[in-house]
Parts: C-alpha cells; structure tokens; sequence
C-alpha cells in the first residue's frame, strides 16, 4: 500500500512518519528511511521524537538513505530489501514517484509512506506530488495550527522572506509560517 502524507510546515507529517515507523520497528519490520540530502535541518521532527529515531538508526533497527534522486538502481536495492519504506520531505527527490511505480509493478505486500508538502508557498502542486498521486492508495491530509490568529485551521506554508528565486528554500520558522486561509489572503493582500 502507498500512502501519501501531506500538509503545512508545522502540520505533523514527519512526526506522523515517525509514529509509522515506530510501529513498524516494534512488528519486527525490516525499515528503510530515505530523506533528500538536500535537507540540512539537523531535526527530523518538530515534536519529541528526534532521539527515538537516532536510537532506532543507531541500533540498526532503520536503514537511513540519503539521496538526490531515486534512480531504477536504488529503487530496487530499496525496494528488494525492505518491508516498508519511509520518504521524508519526498517533493525535494528527484523522480521519487519511481519508487511507488516499481513498488505497483514489482513488489507485493509492501508498505510506502511518503510525506512532505503538497504544494509551494504559492500553492503551485509541486510536480514530484503530481507524479505521486496515481500510485498512492490512501492520502492523508494534515493540518497546523495557524501561526498568526491560532486558528487549527492552517493549511498553508507561507515564506516570510518576500519574493523567493527559487521553488525549495530549505528552512524553519526563519523563513516559513503555518497559516489559515483567512491569514494567508490577508498578508497577500486578497481579502
């Protein structure tokens, strides 16, 4: 089954992974986490769980995977390997809807969970999410709480830096904020 996990900066959708992949250590799963180098936040998840996940990497309970890209080569290596499969941030790897498509083609009984943002902080789907969708057999939506009025109704990652050159502009909430609607139309000047 893939299940695609997305929302907001701040929404919960590495915490949500983490919860995952939690479960699955204690079935006694065989684990890969793969994560974009292209991250250089020194965190996986906002809420407590970093030391849980370094712990579970450490004791070799989770096979980590840096990549910039998903290639047929570790597609299969993954994929041969490992009962279930964790994309964290998966919107910042190259061709990752590869993974799901040979897991449809290939493989059988295997879990993949991807999670990330849905769209740019100017609501334009990003294009790995695109690719995504027609191989995911469950989607999960999730929302933050808005940064600005505290509303639980915060659906979208607004950047706080003006204009941004470029789609990816890895940061925290030095550079982006959980908004609400209503919040998000008003700092764009639409309400």
């Amino acid at each position: 089954m893939n299940t695609l996990i997305v929302g907001p900066m701040y929404g919960g959708k590495s915490t949500t992974l983490l919860q995952k992949m939690e479960r699955a250590v204690y079935g006694k799963k065989r684990i890969a986490l793969v994560r974009p180098k292209k991250d250089t936040r020194d965190y996986f998840t906002h809420s407590a769980g970093n030391e849980l996940l370094e712990k579970f990497i450490k004791e070799g309970k989770i096979s980590l995977f840096e990549v910039e890209e998903i290639t047929e080569e570790n597609a299969m290596s993954i994929l041969d390997n490992y009962d279930k499969v964790f994309v964290d941030e998966y919107f910042m790897i190259k061709n990752v809807s590869l993974l799901a498509k040979m897991a449809n083609e290939v493989v059988t009984n295997q879990d993949l969970y991807f999670a990330g943002l849905l769209s740019t902080s100017e609501n334009t789907l990003f294009p790995e999410a695109i690719a995504l969708l027609p191989y995911c057999d469950d989607i999960i939506k999730l929302l933050g709480v808005c940064m600005r009025c505290g509303s639980d109704l915060g659906n979208y990652s607004m950047f706080k830096g003006g204009e941004k050159k470029e789609t990816i502009v890895v940061g925290d909430n030095d550079k982006y904020e959980c908004v609400c609607r209503k919040c998000y139309k008003r700092v764009k000047g639409t309400l």
